[in-house]
């Protein structure tokens, strides 16, 4: 793993501990044979489309994960623009404490604990 995957790792583990919803990483980047780029493109794999995304009860959230000195390519900062326009939040950070300064920004809900069955009340597992 290189040290943006770690960011990221680390991103998407506070994420699924802390808050309600959902976090999906994108299918970008690293290197493909043409064939197999190929394949990603014609599925829906579009260059430039945030790392994350977050799917929380009050709507649909974007990031794109950099290491402390990363910066965005051109097409990232023309994609992350039309996002913008089109009203999605998204967030462009360089470490896990950004990441989370922004789920607080977008008011992220807390996971709450899952009911439990009346079946799993009455065993250890």
């Amino acid at each position: 793993m290189n040290e943006e995957d770690r960011i990221q790792s680390s991103i998407v583990k506070f994420f699924r501990k802390a808050y309600a919803g959902k976090c999906a990483a994108v299918a970008n980047g690293g290197w493909r044979n043409q064939l197999e780029a190929l394949k990603l493109k014609m599925t829906g794999v579009d260059a430039g489309h945030p790392d994350l995304v977050f799917w929380c009860p009050h709507g649909a959230f974007l990031m794109e994960v950099k290491t402390p000195t990363g910066t965005l390519s051109k097409i990232q900062k023309e994609y992350i623009a039309d996002l913008r326009d089109m009203g999605y939040p998204v967030a462009v950070v360089h470490s896990l404490e950004e990441a989370q300064a922004a789920m607080k920004v977008w008011a992220f809900q807390p996971k709450q604990p899952r009911a439990r069955t009346e079946a799993e009340r009455r065993t250890w597992l």
